[in-house]
């Protein structure tokens, strides 16, 4: 009885985070001991400028391959995924690089790569974006936060029905 009181005493989750958004992931540059590459989901992930450069504010998981890819190389490329990407959730949100070649592992659930601007991606991503680091890293708590340039771009879908979006995680129940 004494559990039930205190969770009916919580408030409700903010409303922000039911919010739905498409769903990225981040492919970075080997370092280190494997000096293999990575891919993970990026959670925290928007749009922030337009003008005078497209910039986007990402969050770098703390202790991940891809943050200590970043911070060395201050570069990666952002991924919009499409909704055939629900297959790669756990792969690429739930394991690391350290333990796992993530670029083995995506080829063998049937999905090709493809490298774009250096890095290899997913060749049917809906989108694909060059990023540059333009800011130092902002700790926030278990992530940092880093303000990244969009060099260039392609887009490599036209309909946004296409796009995978949190919510459809959500119901899937990954989220």
């Amino acid at each position: 009885m004494a559990s039930a009181q205190v969770a009916a005493a919580q408030p409700p989750p903010p409303l922000f985070t039911k919010f739905s958004s498409p769903v990225y992931s981040l492919a970075t540059d080997g370092v280190g001991p494997t000096g293999r590459g990575s891919m993970n989901l990026v959670t925290y992930c928007a749009p922030v400028a337009i003008k005078p450069e497209r910039t986007f504010a990402v969050g770098l998981y703390l202790g991940t391959q891809s943050h200590e890819h970043m911070r060395v190389h201050r570069r990666g490329v952002l991924q919009v995924l499409q909704n055939q990407h629900v297959a790669l959730f756990a792969l690429l949100g739930k394991t690391s690089s350290r333990d796992v070649d993530k670029l083995a592992a995506i080829r063998e659930k049937g999905f090709a790569l493809k490298d774009r601007f250096g890095i290899p991606t997913l060749e049917d991503a809906a989108c694909v974006m060059e990023l540059q680091v333009a800011s130092d890293f902002i700790p926030c708590g278990d992530h940092d936060v880093v303000l990244c340039k969009v060099v260039a771009y392609e887009n490599l879908v036209d309909d946004p029905a296409a796009v995978l979006y949190t919510d459809t995680l959500r119901k899937a129940g990954l989220m």
